[in-house]
């Protein structure tokens, strides 16, 4: 933890830590070598909480790393310091060939539902309002570019909108 201070400090040095954010990030399983800093939810929340650092919900790699840890992923994403969310973004999971999942992909109906639910807590002041939500899909260049399907987009960007101008009062 105080590793993982120290190089939030060193950044916020240079930049003020009011335009530091702190982003959750994927554990995919057993085999992965994360620190447990950044993927504990109560760890990952006391590094920001002493930091003042920002949090950036990323709901895809609240649901893969709650999977990686055997935790109910809206249990999991409760855990984090959502009191301290600036910004939120969602995207949808989806198995590989090989059974692995990966992020950047077509919202399935259980992202919708995980995106509505975190939208309604920010909504009913439980979580603090981001500045920005975004949805992440597909990417740029041949490792996204097969995943950045045209169709996918004019189907879920109006709904993504939608779904988010609901929730703005």
């Amino acid at each position: 933890m105080d590793a993982v201070i120290r190089d939030i400090e060193i950044v916020a040095d240079k930049i003020g830590m009011e335009n530091v954010i702190m982003e959750n990030v994927i554990c995919r399983g057993k085999g992965d070598n994360m620190m447990k800093s950044v993927i504990d939810p109560i760890v990952f929340s006391e590094i920001v909480r002493r930091t003042g650092c920002g949090f950036l919900l990323d709901t895809a790699h609240a649901q893969m790393t709650s999977i990686c840890l055997g935790l109910n992923v809206k249990e999991y994403i409760s855990q984090l310091p959502v009191s301290s969310l600036k910004e939120l973004h969602i995207t949808g999971i989806q198995k590989d060939e090989n059974g692995r999942l990966r992020d950047s992909m077509p919202m399935t109906k259980d992202d919708w539902e995980l995106a509505s639910w975190v939208l309604r807590k920010i909504e009913n002041a439980e979580f603090s309002k981001p500045w920005v939500v975004a949805m992440e899909y597909g990417g740029v260049g041949p490792a996204f570019e097969w995943r950045s399907e045209e169709n996918v987009l004019a189907e879920q960007v109006p709904e993504f909108y939608k779904m988010v101008k609901l929730n703005q009062h």
